[in-house]
């Protein structure tokens, strides 16, 4: 009966000791997984202010072509494209 104890003893310590390092590296593997998804979620984050940046210099460069073509145009014709362009303007109400 001792040897049978004390041989279930030896076999829970054993066990015990696996359950240890299977936690542990299941700890580190989260671990590098967490540090790996905040490596990921920064470089996109930086992609998207970068893709941000160039729409916004787009916008801009479109503004000034836009304000440069008005400024060539004589009164009449200024007048008649506003109107053309007024129909496809609709209100929000």
């Amino acid at each position: 009966m001792d040897a049978i104890s004390s041989e279930k003893q030896t076999q829970a310590k054993k066990t015990g000791k696996a359950r240890k390092r299977s936690v542990s590296t299941d700890l580190e593997r989260i671990k590098e997984d967490k540090s790996k998804e905040k490596r990921l979620k920064d470089k996109y984050r930086h992609e998207l202010d970068v893709a941000n940046q160039r729409l916004d210099e787009a916008y801009a460069e479109q503004t000034m072509l836009l304000t440069a073509m008005m400024n060539f145009l004589d009164i009449e014709d200024r007048i008649r494209l506003l109107r053309e362009s007024k129909s496809k303007i609709v209100s929000i109400k």
